[in-house]
């Protein structure tokens, strides 16, 4: 009789553990039917078309503080790769003229009002469309300029403009202080939304308190 209960007692633990393995094989399979693959990275259409091989081609003309014209050459805005950062897209781009040789630079569309960049592993606003003319959009530390390094303000324009045959262009402005809360470096961008960056203009102050035009880019060609 001890060895029939046991016997029994065995078989209905057996039972039991099948029943529990199988339903836990279901589950498990279940589960994995049920996991959502995962998303592509996101990529907002944007005020500029940005594209690996994308490319804008200008006229730079540099003046001296008179405003005499200097030399005249062609620099040339490339978007050269692609990366995805936390399951955003920016692209890394080249100016022939401007960018840091020593550090990678990337556009990403924010939304379709606003691009991003990342210069110098320092990321913030670099355009956006606004309502408000004038306006402080954003401020972040400087860290290019020779002079004690303060930070950078970029302003927006509500005004639409026509800008070398471009209409409905858009305006931002970067101004560069210094430590001492001194404004001595002006950035003028002139865009066209989908399109891209049809001019950019760029003010040193003088010993007088004004500032000059020390150079200008006019959009040329461009291949997007």
């Amino acid at each position: 009789m001890n060895k029939q209960g046991i016997s029994g007692f065995q078989k209905n633990l057996y039972m039991k553990i099948c029943v529990f393995l199988f339903f836990g094989i279901v589950l498990i399979s279940c589960s994995k039917d049920e996991r959502i693959p995962g998303t592509p990275p996101t990529e907002s259409p944007g005020l500029m078309p940005l594209k690996t091989g994308n490319n804008w081609v200008f006229e730079k003309k540099d003046f001296d503080s008179t405003g005499n014209l200097k030399s005249t050459t062609n620099d040339t805005l490339f978007i050269i790769s692609s990366i995805s950062i936390n399951d955003t897209v920016y692209y890394q781009q080249y100016q022939t003229l401007i960018t840091n040789q020593h550090a990678a630079s990337f556009f990403v569309n924010i939304d379709s009002n606003t691009i991003g960049k990342i210069d110098s592993a320092t990321k913030y606003i670099f355009f956006k469309r606004v309502n408000t003319n004038n306006i402080l959009i954003n401020s972040w530390p400087d860290t290019s300029s020779d002079r004690c390094r303060g930070h950078n303000d970029l302003f927006g324009f509500a005004g639409i403009n026509t800008v070398n045959g471009y209409t409905g262009c858009l305006k931002n402005e970067i101004r560069v202080t210094d430590c001492t809360g001194l404004t001595f470096e002006k950035w003028v961008y002139y865009l066209k939304s989908g399109l891209g960056l049809v001019r950019i203009e760029h003010y040193i102050l003088e010993g007088d308190g004004l500032f000059y035009l020390q150079f200008s880019e006019d959009l040329k060609s461009y291949s997007i």
